[in-house]
């Protein structure tokens, strides 16, 4: 292919083009190419209106009357300052709109297209060629804010010509390129040719990729080793965070949040390396369990489980890959509805053609870029068929994500634990102790950790989960106490049960909720004071850690109590 590309797009759709017509320079081709990337000086928001005003006098006479409309409003505008309390005086505005004023964005659209009118006539000169694939698209560049993709077939004479109207933009309009910031990308030219446009142009010749809209723009498959700005990016977040002491509801919240939406801008650009996803989900991994972004012990769950839904008995963390995949598929929706935008009419023009979409192969000098996005639709076959994916109005990256992963069994135990009226820190415990992945010291013994596995409150028992929380004197004292508090009247010695129990009980939902609440908290902080027996050999009074957990549980609830609730229901809270 022979190519010539000058600076760049309108949003995430416009970077699949420029992976298009972006090729490695492999040798001398009939015709050559190349390819500039032109930035805009920052403070190109500063154009002079009346030169607007001129623009558009030259493109369309009736539209003059409404121009001047905004010429005098704009500089008729008056400012005055603020002095120790007192207002100053007025003064007119000397200059025209800078960035940031409410009015750039439409200023900013004026310039751009007198750009597009002007680039639009130099393309119907005879001498001026085309990029080889923008052809029967006309295109000849894409903008996005002030970054610029100026494109056409890599010899002399086009490029002069895209030059020359370039030029004319800029003594129009006032905006000038920022030479520092731009770049000319070439494949297949004569390095005479080469040599000579640059020249002419002050343009600075560069090779692939080049960063455009933050990602890496490549003609060859994109590597891991480009993808690690993501992981970068993860690790000094957690670096940040690490001088902190956060609970493991904590470090929850910040990975669902924070760590994993680090990855979904580039998830819906590329599909990412397996290796760069592995990464993502091992950083993921050790700062939940560790606190560090680095961690060789395993996890207390599976993250398989730990990436599913509450319901399902995970943590509601999104899987990478499926998320990278279900995002990717918005571009194969896109193309089965045939979507009103510069992508979707390329696709057509240089691949798809007259071909049928949804049994389209592509061919083996295809971009590596397009046979990503063939794949992709490959494996949305296996869950939607052709129509379906024409059904939908609107493509939706969640519906799409909880269709790959498919039904899981639902646990019965979510609504115990996820209670909105728990502390976050209580739940994840509670979330721990209801699968049995606490760290007792039977366990630790199993695993060869420790040699005792004796319960560290009673000293009587192996420390199993069961006995923890139920049988040991000090844990069934406490238990006791808070449902005689509660009203609980249920003996039974098993979490599921007393789950199962409460729930099928005849009181309201929002007394359930406050006993389940209770609950939570007792098993919390039971497994605290477990841990400060072991690291401080210290162990709270039965009474005083029944008072903590009655003060936590009604300030918890006091704070996000329902605003719909009947008064019985509140004078029984309040009687607590």
């Amino acid at each position: 292919m022979v190519a010539a590309v000058f600076g760049i797009e309108d949003d995430i759709a416009g970077v699949e083009v420029v992976f298009g017509v972006v090729k490695e320079d492999d040798g001398v081709e009939e015709g050559g190419g190349a390819v500039v990337l032109w930035a805009r000086e920052e403070g190109g928001g500063d154009v002079v209106w009346c030169r607007v005003d001129l623009v558009w006098w030259r493109l369309k006479n009736g539209v003059f009357i409404k121009i001047r409309v905004v010429l005098f409003l704009a500089l008729e505008q008056r400012y005055s300052l603020l002095i120790n309390g007192a207002m100053k005086g007025f003064f007119a505005a000397q200059r025209g709109l800078r960035q940031g004023d409410p009015m750039s964005p439409l200023l900013f659209v004026i310039c751009m297209e007198y750009l597009s009118r002007v680039l639009h006539k130099l393309s119907d000169l005879q001498q001026f060629k085309f990029h080889p694939r923008c052809k029967e698209l006309k295109l000849t560049h894409m903008c996005f804010a002030d970054d610029l993709i100026l494109c056409c077939r890599g010899e002399f004479a086009s490029i002069y010509l895209l030059m020359g109207a370039f030029k004319l933009f800029s003594h129009t309009s006032g905006l000038k390129a920022n030479i520092q910031k731009s770049a000319m990308y070439t494949s297949g030219m004569p390095a005479d040719e080469v040599q000579r446009i640059v020249e002419t142009s002050g343009f600075t010749l560069s090779k692939l990729p080049f960063r455009y809209l933050g990602v890496p723009i490549c003609s060859r498959r994109i590597s891991a080793g480009q993808c690690e700005v993501i992981l970068d990016k993860m690790m000094a977040r957690i670096k940040l965070w690490s001088s902190r002491n956060l609970s493991y509801m904590a470090r929850a919240q910040l990975i669902n949040s924070v760590l994993i939406s680090i990855h979904t801008y580039w998830a819906q650009v590329y599909v990412l390396p397996q290796k760069v996803l592995q990464d993502v989900n091992k950083i993921c991994r050790a700062f939940l369990w560790s606190g560090e972004y680095y961690s060789s012990k395993p996890g207390y769950i599976a993250w398989e489980q730990v990436c599913s839904r509450k319901e399902n008995g995970g943590l509601g963390f999104r899987d990478v890959r499926t998320w990278n995949i279900a995002s990717m598929g918005k571009y194969v929706w896109a193309i089965s509805t045939k979507q009103d935008n510069v992508w979707i009419k390329w696709v057509h023009s240089v691949y798809i053609k007259e071909a049928e979409w949804w049994s389209y192969s592509p061919k083996v000098d295809a971009s590596w870029y397009w046979k990503k996005i063939c794949q992709v639709k490959e494996l949305l076959k296996v869950h939607y068929t052709s129509d379906e994916l024409k059904a939908m109005h609107r493509y939706s990256v969640k519906n799409v994500y909880e269709k790959l992963k498919g039904e899981q069994e639902r646990i019965v135990w979510g609504k115990m634990v996820w209670n909105r009226l728990s502390l976050p820190k209580h739940r994840f415990i509670h979330w721990l102790a209801v699968q049995g992945k606490l760290q007792t010291a039977e366990k630790l013994k199993h695993i060869g950790v420790s040699a005792n596995d004796t319960c560290l409150l009673c000293g009587s028992y192996a420390e199993t989960h069961q006995h923890l929380f139920f049988h040991c004197k000090f844990s069934s004292e406490c238990m006791q106490g808070i449902k005689l508090w509660l009203g609980v009247k249920t003996r039974t010695m098993d979490l599921h049960q007393l789950s199962r129990g409460i729930r099928r009980g005849s009181r309201t939902k929002f007394q359930k909720q406050v006993i389940l609440a209770g609950i939570t908290a007792v098993i919390y902080y039971i497994w605290r004071i477990r841990n400060g027996c072991y690291w401080d050999h210290k162990v709270e009074t039965i009474s005083s850690s029944i008072k903590r957990i009655q003060a936590d549980v009604k300030l918890r609830i006091a704070a996000v109590l329902p605003n719909k609730i009947t008064n019985r229901d509140k004078q029984w809270f309040l009687s607590l």
